[in-house]
């Protein structure tokens, strides 16, 4: 699902093969966020780097996203967002990577709407691959298999908050959420996480 959609079966979440495993039903939905844990793992800058794999089917919706606590303490305040990666399949051959400035529920600003990358001819998507965002205090740059394909300034809110990771995994078209796919399931699988930050000495 996505992160304002029903709690939902936990069996939707689970570790097989030495992957976690993200599934999408229709009925029901297939995630809720416990909001409860964002601030004991939020951060602010570093080099993001997910390693998933999904099925890249019509109405398919993975998802990476930098979220910051502040925009679950005040919805309706100024909040950034980082969109690692979305890919969206009437554009298969698209790396979706946007910074986005929200004010009252607003976005007033980001790097071209939902900016987009091209990958290489004849990626396939159904097998690992390595998306990542490196995000500073002046720039934020996106990665496709260790390899840069663009950058964006980073917005002045994107510096003063505190941001966590989600990894979704929904269907929807055209940027809006649903099953235009007509299918009943959808899987994703993460083998890993990790966040490099750079260590300053006292």
């Amino acid at each position: 699902g996505i992160w304002w959609e029903p709690a939902a079966d936990p069996m939707n979440v689970y570790t097989a093969n030495g992957a976690l495993n993200l599934v999408w039903q229709s009925d029901p939905l297939s995630t809720k966020f416990d909001t409860s844990i964002a601030s004991k793992s939020a951060f602010t800058h570093g080099y993001i780097e997910v390693s998933m794999k999904f099925n890249p089917v019509k109405g398919a919706w993975p998802a990476i996203w930098l979220l910051p606590t502040a925009g679950i303490t005040n919805p309706q305040g100024e909040h950034g967002e980082i969109d690692v990666f979305e890919w969206q399949s009437q554009t298969p051959g698209t790396f979706y990577g946007t910074a986005h400035d929200w004010v009252g529920g607003k976005d007033v600003q980001n790097n071209g709407g939902h900016n987009a990358f091209s990958l290489p001819a004849g990626t396939d998507l159904s097998q690992f691959h390595t998306y990542a965002v490196l995000w500073t205090a002046s720039a934020i740059s996106w990665y496709f298999d260790n390899k840069l394909i663009g950058t964006a300034a980073t917005y002045p809110i994107l510096n003063s908050q505190q941001y966590y990771i989600i990894l979704g995994n929904q269907m929807g078209a055209n940027w809006t959420t649903g099953n235009p796919g007509g299918i009943a399931t959808q899987s994703e699988q993460v083998q890993w996480v990790r966040v490099w930050q750079k260590v300053v000495s006292q």
